[in-house]
């Protein structure tokens, strides 16, 4: 049987979200916030859209992660470690291996 290898439909549609997002966001940083001077009080509230459209961002991207987590198709099993025939070095290198 054929393994499926495509992404969950709701990853997608995270993944195509934040792009558009995130470069939305840096063409608003760079055409609007970059030109405009210090001084002028409209800055202030172009900076805290800015920034609220950040966290949304950053809120999504661990929306994203957690979605990632749980639709993960691959399982990866731990490997039996045998305390009396591994040394100490190899016990640690496997579980930091398999946290991940």
């Amino acid at each position: 049987m054929k393994q499926v290898t495509r992404y969950h439909p709701l990853l997608v549609a995270l993944h195509w979200l934040l792009a558009f997002l995130i470069i939305a966001a840096l063409f608003a940083g760079f055409f609007l916030l970059a030109r405009m001077p210090n001084s002028d009080p409209q800055k202030i509230r172009v900076l805290l859209v800015h920034m609220a459209a950040g966290m949304t961002i950053l809120a999504l991207m661990v929306v994203r992660f957690i979605v990632r987590m749980l639709t993960s198709r691959r399982r990866r099993r731990r490997p039996a470690i045998r305390s009396s025939t591994a040394s100490r070095r190899s016990r640690i290198t496997a579980s930091m291996f398999w946290s991940c």
